[in-house]
C-alpha cells in the first residue's frame, strides 16, 4: 500500500498531494463530462508534466486518493 496524504488544498477544483515522497496535483474538471486526474508536480504545486498519472471520469478526488494507495502512479518512462 503507498502512502498517500493531502497536503493542502490550492483551489476548489485542486488539491496538493504526496504519494511515497513525491509530489501531484489532482486536477478535477467537468468540462467533458466529470473526470479527476492526476499530474506529477513540486512541492509548491506547479504542474510538471501534463501526462496524467492516474485518476479517470467519473472518479472523485477521494476514489483517486484510494486508487493511488493501491495501485500507485502511471509511469510514463516505459
Amino acid at each position: 500500500m503507498n502512502n498517500v496524504q493531502l497536503i493542502k488544498k490550492m483551489s476548489d477544483t485542486k488539491s496538493l498531494i504526496t504519494c511515497n515522497d513525491k509530489y501531484f496535483v489532482i486536477s478535477e474538471s467537468d468540462r467533458l463530462g466529470y473526470e479527476t486526474l492526476v499530474f506529477p508536480a513540486d512541492d509548491d504545486g506547479k504542474i510538471e508534466s501534463w501526462l496524467d498519472v492516474a485518476g479517470g471520469q467519473g472518479m472523485t478526488p477521494d476514489q483517486v486518493m484510494e486508487a493511488i494507495r493501491q495501485n500507485g502512479v502511471r509511469s510514463w518512462d516505459d
